[in-house]
């Protein structure tokens, strides 16, 4: 209603002009003179408030759009962090999934093992009796055979084709080690490409993050002052420390990556050399069954002959092979048991880093979280107080005032609540009364005491002096002095309005979640770092 009624009393001022006007030329062209001259200054003010209005629509669209640009920015930020959640869930449960397989594996490999201890000795207890018995029978046998031995010696060389083909199985043996040495050194030299292309990728996208910050750093530094240089040095600081973590982080996960590829190469080769020994054990069975085959024969032929000692001989030194062999396979047995207690460490170590892993990755979850809440909150502000500054033609000047008062404290309470967070100024600085709360909504002194229209200058003066007092109270603008020197009108609340912009820029949080635009020249610039 107050703007319509503003309205009325300038057209009805305009037909009383005319009027004068037309009374004025039947007296003189004095009297003409001395009324049309106020007449221009109205135009004149007119037309300046076209343009400014002009100024602040485009002022308004091209806000709107650097809103939208934001928007978008945001959205492509929110996808990319929850793709890296999801990435980080999924290798810490790959993880723990490969940790879970390899101590079954460990356990099932120790029951097979205490499996093999215990036929093994049960076959030392059964070769050492067969031991007790053949050497008694020996002792009994020995003087009569003596005789027939040397004839029989020449049959021992069959012996010797075995040696033979023990060597040819080392060699084999040493080839198929070698074959495995080479392969493994290929698939080391893959899994190092890979990796070192992951790392130049990296590299490639930190150098992009790195140049697009100094890019909007330059850019920042050419419109802001000198007190933002502090700002812009934190906000630089904190992006290579996270920067920083993140590379620590890539290198543990890579770390932990290339121990479960050793410890898989170790499990393949365990199996590998298991598969082996179960071969050699089956080839020496079918090699000693045929021996003691024979053995007999020839225990036979003996007994034909009476030559039972040369039998009993064999088959002790079958006995002491057999016996040979068993030691080898317990040493073996044992560098086994050795190794599955090594990997149980390393194990429990792998266990200890996933856990330490997923510990940091929900403190930084927290963080973002929190870091969203603060800039979803300075969202709300900023569009608040901006929708505030949209001109209008049926507004008075004190209502423009009110409108200035409203986006000052909308602004104040986002930087109250930042420092209640933990992520802006502490409240003493901004000032003697800075605390939360204390701020008065004083009423706008903008009618006369008679309780008459308000002229345009009492309410221009009122409203300007209410709003510097305030914000000299607050240390947010400048003293009384300042505002004599503008000269107590509008352009010295648009002067102060921007003042407090800008304090307000400098003393926003160090984190570059907030955007202010500081309307300086009349011209929006953008004052924060993303």
């Amino acid at each position: 209603p107050q703007p319509t009624m503003g309205k009325k009393k300038k057209g009805g001022g305009k037909k009383s002009k005319k009027s004068s006007r037309a009374q004025s030329g039947a007296t003189g062209q004095a009297g003409a003179g001395a009324k049309l001259a106020p007449a221009l200054p109205d135009k004149r003010e007119q037309e300046a408030k076209l343009r400014q209005l002009k100024d602040l629509q485009r002022r308004v669209s091209g806000l709107q759009r650097r809103c939208d640009e934001l928007e978008l920015l945001n959205d492509q930020l929110k996808s990319k962090r929850v793709t890296v959640s999801g990435d980080m869930e999924e290798i810490t449960e790959y993880l723990r999934d490969r940790v879970s397989e390899k101590t079954n594996t460990c356990a099932e490999l120790q029951e097979e093992l205490r499996a093999l201890q215990e036929a093994y000795e049960k076959d030392q207890k059964s070769y050492e009796e067969r031991m007790e018995k053949q050497k008694k029978e020996f002792r009994d046998t020995k003087e009569q055979l003596e005789q027939d031995g040397f004839t029989l010696q020449s049959k021992l060389t069959t012996l010797d084709e075995y040696r033979i083909q023990k060597e040819e199985m080392h060699e084999k043996f040493q080839e198929m080690d070698e074959k495995m040495k080479r392969q493994e050194e290929i698939h080391k030299e893959e899994i190092y490409l890979l990796e070192r292309e992951t790392v130049v990728q990296k590299d490639s996208l930190r150098k992009e993050m790195v140049e697009k910050v100094n890019d909007v750093a330059s850019e920042f530094r050419k419109v802001s002052n000198r007190q933002m240089a502090e700002t812009t040095r934190k906000t630089i600081e904190e992006n290579a420390a996270l920067n920083r973590q993140l590379g620590s982080l890539s290198e543990k996960i890579t770390g932990l990556i290339e121990e479960n590829d050793k410890v898989k190469a170790k499990e393949k080769e365990q199996q590998r050399e298991i598969e082996v020994l179960e071969s050699i054990e089956k080839e020496m069975l079918a090699k000693t069954a045929n021996s003691l085959k024979t053995i007999r024969s020839l225990a036979d032929v003996c007994r034909d002959r009476d030559t039972q000692l040369i039998d009993m001989e064999e088959r002790a030194e079958a006995g002491d092979s057999v016996q040979s062999e068993h030691s080898l396979l317990g040493a073996q047995a044992e560098s086994q048991s050795q190794e599955l207690v090594a990997m149980r460490t390393e194990t429990s170590n792998q266990l200890t880093e996933l856990d330490r892993l997923a510990e940091l990755a929900r403190q930084t979850a927290r963080i973002h979280r929190r870091f969203q809440r603060l800039l979803r909150q300075s969202e709300r502000a900023v569009s608040d107080a901006f929708s505030t500054l949209t001109p209008d033609e049926e507004m008075t000047e004190a209502e423009a005032v009110i409108l200035r008062r409203k986006m000052l404290v909308s602004l104040l309470e986002l930087l109250h609540m930042a420092a209640r967070v933990g992520l802006g100024p502490e409240p003493a600085s901004l000032g003697r009364a800075g605390q939360p709360g204390t701020v008065e909504r004083k009423p706008l002194r903008a009618s006369s005491a008679s309780g008459g229209a308000p002229s345009s200058a009492g309410k221009r003066g009122s409203g300007g002096g209410l709003v510097s007092e305030r914000l000299s109270e607050l240390g947010l603008a400048p003293a009384a002095a300042a505002t004599k020197r503008s000269g107590g009108g509008g352009g010295g609340v648009s002067s102060r309005t921007e003042f407090v912009a800008e304090k307000l820029a400098t003393q926003l949080p160090p984190g570059g979640l907030l955007e202010p635009l500081i309307l300086r020249r009349g011209r929006p610039v953008p004052a924060g770092i993303f």
